[in-house]
């Protein structure tokens, strides 16, 4: 209910979510309440004195509500710094979530690590498309397309992602880089059970057989491709 109404969080902020990997990391997840009401939360993972919002996440950081004035956040990040140092955490590293992701414009938490002296190291290309302005696509791949477009290639939409990840992801990582998705089979599979209008799951078929697929993930305002891959077929058309 509380990410519901944060300006900052998509679905891969929820428990049910961040479970499937509970495993793997040491949860160290805050909840900031200001008389018993929640007013932030931080999604976070613990390796010994270090705490990581989230490693297992693609972005993190700190959460809260829409209501939550700038002189508020910056109040409530001191607040937690106090609250980790006082239990022997001697850093803490915020991926924080990519300002395209949030409801209305979300920079105070960048700001206040700066004022707290905080370094960057670490930063990640990102590309995508902003549907809000012309699309153009470029004359070389609409040449490509116009080449294939004669072909009875179907996209369809699919509500178990075992194909693709039997048949086109997990050899093709394993041929080109010797590695497994980050999501088992059984693991994207119940998340998708668990968040079926976030996570949804489109394969290509020519001649009766799987080409290509693409995994995505549906946030408020952005449409994210976690996974996606093409057979050896698939690639020479």
């Amino acid at each position: 209910a509380f990410l519901g109404k944060a300006k900052n969080a998509t679905f891969l902020f929820h428990r049910d979510f961040m479970e499937y990997h509970s495993d793997r990391f040491l949860d160290a997840s805050l909840i900031v309440l200001e008389d018993e009401k929640w007013v932030a939360v931080l999604p976070a993972n613990r390796v010994e004195d270090i705490i990581y919002s989230h490693q297992g996440l693609t972005y993190g950081g700190l959460v809260y509500d829409e209501k939550i004035n700038c002189e508020k956040v910056e109040e409530i990040l001191n607040n937690i710094l106090n609250h980790l140092k006082l239990n022997k955490i001697s850093e803490v590293r915020f991926k924080l979530i990519l300002s395209f992701y949030n409801n209305s414009p979300c920079h105070e938490l960048e700001y206040f690590i700066f004022k707290q002296n905080g370094v960057l190291y670490d930063r990640y290309l990102n590309l995508g498309i902003d549907y809000a302005k012309p699309l153009e696509i470029s004359k070389s791949k609409l040449k490509h397309y116009k080449r294939i477009s004669h072909l009875d290639i179907e996209v369809r939409e699919e509500q178990d992602c075992s194909l693709f990840w039997n048949q086109i992801l997990i050899p093709r990582l394993q041929l080109k880089h010797q590695v497994n998705p980050v999501h088992s089979e059984q693991e994207i599979n119940e998340l998708k059970s668990k968040f079926p209008k976030n996570i949804k799951q489109f394969n290509a078929y020519f001649e009766g057989e799987i080409v290509a697929g693409i995994t995505l993930f549906f946030s408020q305002q952005v449409v994210k491709s976690q996974y996606g891959a093409t057979s050896e077929k698939g690639e020479k058309i």
